[in-house]
């Protein structure tokens, strides 16, 4: 389960991702037709799977995966060659797919990590990092409110 914290932080990171996805595939409508934005599409696709995990990244994915297909077809003049354009659209969506899972995986095992960091595998007491941590906090606790540490 998240702490409500996270959940405001994850819902903003989704809904800024999908602004920022929209505006660069708008951006890339209005700029040049067939003037391809595929990196700067990492970067929202990024936030989304690191902070907002694997389905928010995948959402993300589909977003600028539809704003390519988009931008393919609503460019005047004669469209793009089917063949040519099906297999650039599967291989793009395999790269964000496999971006969104990577980045969502490392997420987590970096947060394991961490976690693991602290705790002593064989007695489960906190490590000397989470000691000082924990020091700190009182300490500047028994400060703030004037009281004897």
């Amino acid at each position: 389960m998240t702490e409500p914290g996270n959940r405001g932080r994850r819902n903003l990171a989704l809904a800024g991702s999908l602004i920022l996805a929209v505006i660069l595939g708008w951006l890339e409508y209005r700029v040049r037709p067939g003037l391809s934005f595929l990196l700067l599409d990492l970067l929202p696709l990024t936030l989304a799977s690191w902070f907002g995990g694997l389905g928010a990244g995948l959402l993300v994915a589909a977003v600028s995966a539809a704003s390519l297909f988009a931008n393919a077809w609503l460019v005047p003049g004669p469209g793009p060659d089917l063949r040519e354009f099906a297999w650039s659209l599967a291989t793009t969506v395999v790269i964000y797919v496999f971006a969104a899972w990577v980045l969502s995986a490392l997420r987590k095992t970096s947060r394991a990590l961490r976690t693991a960091g602290l705790t002593d595998p064989l007695t489960g007491l906190g490590t000397r990092p989470r000691f000082f941590d924990a020091a700190e906090t009182e300490l500047s606790r028994a400060r703030r409110y004037k009281h004897p540490f």
